[in-house]
């Protein structure tokens, strides 16, 4: 535990986990190596000698995931697992839903001869149809994933059907599209304050409060073309990735989310007296932000149109642009508060350099893991990694409700 301190005093850290489809098992080792730091540190410094792992809920008070990330967000903070917990899990969802599969039956699971017939299949399937996968698999992985770690009985019974929004469970985020209108709907495992209400009348934060852990699990990742468009309560979504698949800036305007106890309502008597009310903006020490693998390969086709496209429209799912944009907003507020007010940034992201990897092969995911481990060793990232856990470590841990 940091050293204790008025909870106004407490600078919070915020956790941004990028889209990336199976890709987002890269983000899970490097936060696994974050949180594997911080124990050592407690280990050296004797703060706290077990070698229990360390959960992200308890280090970051707040975190924004879209589509894969927005899943890792729902395990770790919502459910508190641990990062190790969510690597086993994650392996077996990612393969779960994009198989290929013809009465029910994973194609993948016959060998060569599968593979060779499901991949045509899931390509025929996006030029027909609405989506090459089904949403099915992904339903019943978020079931058997709340049933296993719902924070009482009555939700690991009721499965993905229980609310998103509970109190007193870790804060997160989840990001989508509101396909009809082209807004940024954010679904949150806490009730937000009057002022983050959706611009759509629709949209409205009371409902998204009635959300389940499935529908919001499954609108989060509605990639076009992947997964089926979610519709509910006369709402369609389409995957958050469209509009923030670096979540970032969704996240860095949610920190006025923490200047007020979620738990207090805007006319409630005593919210005027919440500690954090007295700071617009709470402090923010550190901010970590995970990506999911980026290549330096550009597309390219010998016809001109073809070529154009497949050079522009990866610029909407840009993870690396938002984060250049961010950087550059931050060092500008940072620049004019003194050295003490600074917000900490770290960015980590696996570079692939000419290697591509679709957010649906999982088969691919051992050699992501592979490179991700030699991003982690590479002397400048490991030195970042080292003082990313120190700063975490040093803040504190988030007090628990």
């Amino acid at each position: 535990m940091g050293p204790s301190s008025s909870k106004k005093s407490i600078p919070k850290q915020l956790l941004s986990l990028d889209g990336g489809g199976v890709k987002g098992i890269s983000s899970l080792l490097i936060l696994d190596k974050i949180m594997k730091e911080i124990m050592k540190r407690e280990n050296t410094e004797g703060i706290d000698s077990s070698e229990e792992e360390r959960l992200p809920v308890d280090y970051f008070h707040l975190a924004a995931g879209t589509s894969t990330g927005g899943l890792i967000a729902l395990m770790l903070f919502r459910l508190r697992m641990s990062v190790p917990q969510v690597i086993a899990r994650y392996r077996t969802l990612a393969e779960d839903v994009f198989t290929p599969r013809v009465f029910g039956i994973s194609l993948h699971k016959l060998g060569a001869l599968g593979y060779n017939i499901g991949n045509p299949i899931l390509k025929l399937k996006a030029v027909f149809f609405e989506s090459r996968f089904s949403d099915g698999p992904l339903k019943e992985a978020i079931d058997i994933v709340v049933a296993g770690h719902g924070v009482d009985d009555e939700e690991k019974a009721q499965k993905g059907k229980a609310l998103l929004t509970r109190e007193g469970t870790g804060k997160m985020i989840m990001c989508s599209t509101l396909a009809d209108k082209g807004e940024s709907i954010l679904f949150r495992s806490y009730s937000a304050p009057p002022d983050a209400e959706p611009i759509s009348s629709q949209a409205t934060l009371a409902l998204m409060e009635t959300i389940s852990i499935s529908t919001a699990a499954c609108a989060t990742s509605a990639a076009p073309t992947f997964l089926p468009v979610v519709e509910w309560k006369g709402l369609k979504f389409w995957d958050g990735g469209l509009l923030n698949n670096n979540p970032i800036h969704q996240l860095w305007a949610a920190r006025y989310d923490l200047a007020i106890k979620a738990a207090d309502s805007a006319d409630s008597a005593d919210a005027a007296e919440s500690e954090d009310l007295a700071s617009p903006e709470p402090p923010i020490g550190c901010i970590v932000s995970l990506g999911t693998s980026w290549s330096s390969a550009v597309p390219s086709s010998p016809f001109r149109f073809i070529n154009t496209v497949s050079r522009v429209v990866p610029f909407t799912t840009n993870t690396e642009a938002k984060n250049l944009d961010f950087r550059r907003e931050l060092n500008r507020i940072n620049a004019r508060l003194p050295p003490k007010d600074h917000t900490a940034y770290f960015r980590f992201n696996t570079p692939t350099v000419d290697e591509t990897f679709n957010l649906d092969d999982y088969q691919q995911m051992a050699r992501l893991e592979k490179l991700t481990e030699v991003y982690l060793e590479v002397a400048g990232v490991h030195s970042d990694i080292m003082e990313c856990a120190k700063k975490l470590h040093h803040i504190g841990m988030v007090p628990q409700l």
